[in-house]
């Protein structure tokens, strides 16, 4: 049975409440959509312009699927470390990226789902999710005002404590709602929790101040017209600037990105009780998101994602409704030539800590759903084995080198003054596989065994 309040072609009851879940998904996809572009160096403004463009793309082109694609997390290493000073790199990069995906895409309408579902299986897609919950609360633990410093042995400032108090509070007045909230409150929990989050920060801000961190702080925090952003970088652009190995990784990590977008189907099919992988069909979805990354590499801007945060407002405010995501998307593409992006910045990233965690732990959850609601015997100690080297592969990798980067792994080759990493996804995504495909199956040699 649908418990869902919105369904797929549900239209909410009044324009209000259409505009109000509609922000709702915004804001819990908001911060990293704007904060994956900031990190890379690339304007906020054009990353929620593609992100918006590229989830009307994905909804017109599956029909019944709607998930909103932001800005993917997963080509950090990539775009910051890669083509950071190459904006031709950066353009074809993402095209390499999205055609990888509308490629693998049309393979699968001819040939089926099972070649693939046989590689990224419950039992690599599980902790690759779960991997990326994990990976993202680095950017959660930043906003809360704790980072490596602490390590040290140094005191908490008065900001300090404000910020962790103030990221504490909005995780707890959002979970509240989501736990104990009435079937309203529990809708907008998200909305609710940002803006009583938000009231308090800018209080204690008067009063102590100021002090407290907010996006437009940030270095690379620089908004303008898309437009604009798009010229910039395509003026530059130049064919003799690359060679074919440097698009290698980012045809390689295409593949890695393929298993959270398997993920985020699956754990939104168990959300909305449809099969998301065989009606529209895995081959409409990867190609749709084929489609919105290519348009975002054409746009110089980040590759784009089905987004853990969306599955995870799905899963909260029980709305998966097409009109609600769409009109999510609508409302990006306004925001991002407005002025308007530039005042939700200014408010604190601690109340963005406080919602992000929240919804990481989401991510996190729909990781280990997946894990329980497939057909997986743990009984089996190769299952266990695989599951637990990802899990503590990912994270180890994803976390030790830094408090305030995710992503950022282990340099495997070197192009001229060009690195290449295993990403915090990537590494344990082909240990897993290999494990998957090379270790003997302890259930298989049982079952031989009493058979001889």
């Amino acid at each position: 049975m649908n418990n869902m309040k919105y369904d797929i072609y549900d239209k909410p009851k009044s324009f209000i409440e259409w505009l109000l879940l509609s922000l709702q998904q915004l804001v819990a996809v908001f911060g990293a959509t704007i904060l994956i572009p900031i990190v890379i160096g690339i304007n906020p403004a054009l990353g929620l312009m593609t992100a918006g463009i590229g989830t009307i793309l994905y909804i017109l082109w599956t029909k019944k699927s709607a998930v909103f694609l932001g800005s993917s997390g997963t080509f950090i290493p990539l775009l910051f470390g890669l083509s950071i000073g190459n904006p031709t790199l950066q353009i074809m990069g993402v095209i390499s990226i999205g055609l990888v995906y509308i490629i693998i895409g049309t393979i699968v309408k001819f040939t089926g789902t099972a070649w693939i579902k046989n590689i990224l299986t419950p039992v690599i897609v599980g902790p690759i999710i779960m991997i990326l919950g994990i990976s993202l609360v680095a950017y959660s633990i930043t906003w809360f005002g704790l980072d490596a410093t602490i390590s040290n042995g140094n005191t908490l400032s008065l900001e300090s404590w404000t910020t962790l108090g103030i990221a504490t509070l909005t995780f707890i007045i959002t979970t509240l709602f989501v736990l104990k909230g009435n079937k309203v409150t529990k809708t907008y929990s998200i909305i609710i929790g940002l803006a009583i989050s938000s009231v308090i920060a800018v209080i204690i801000n008067l009063i102590i101040g100021g002090g407290l961190a907010t996006l437009s702080d940030m270095s690379n925090f620089v908004v303008e017209s898309p437009i604009k952003s798009i010229g910039k970088t395509w003026s530059s652009f130049n064919f003799n600037n690359i060679s074919f190995i440097q698009l290698v990784p980012f045809i390689i990590i295409a593949f890695v990105s393929m298993a959270e977008h398997i993920g985020d189907h699956t754990v939104l099919s168990t959300t909305v009780h449809r099969d998301l992988l065989q009606d529209p069909g895995l081959n409409k979805t990867l190609q749709a998101q084929g489609f919105a990354t290519l348009f975002a590499g054409f746009f110089s801007s980040t590759p784009v994602t089905t987004y853990g945060e969306s599955t995870a407002s799905v899963a909260i405010s029980k709305v998966s409704s097409k009109y609600v995501i769409g009109g999510a998307a609508v409302l990006a593409i306004i925001i991002s030539f407005t002025p308007l992006l530039t005042l939700l910045a200014y408010i604190p990233t601690a109340v963005f800590g406080g919602l992000s965690l929240l919804l990481y732990c989401f991510i996190f959850l729909n990781g280990l759903n997946v894990l329980l609601n497939s057909d997986i015997d743990f009984g089996n100690q190769k299952n266990l084995l695989i599951v637990s080297t990802m899990i503590l592969l990912g994270t180890a990798v994803t976390l030790i080198p830094s408090y305030s980067y995710i992503f950022i792994g282990i340099d495997v080759f070197k192009v001229g003054d060009i690195s290449f990493q295993f990403s915090g996804l990537m590494l344990p995504l082909i240990v897993g596989v290999l494990m998957q495909t090379l270790l003997p199956d302890e259930k298989k040699n049982i079952e031989s065994s009493e058979k001889n």
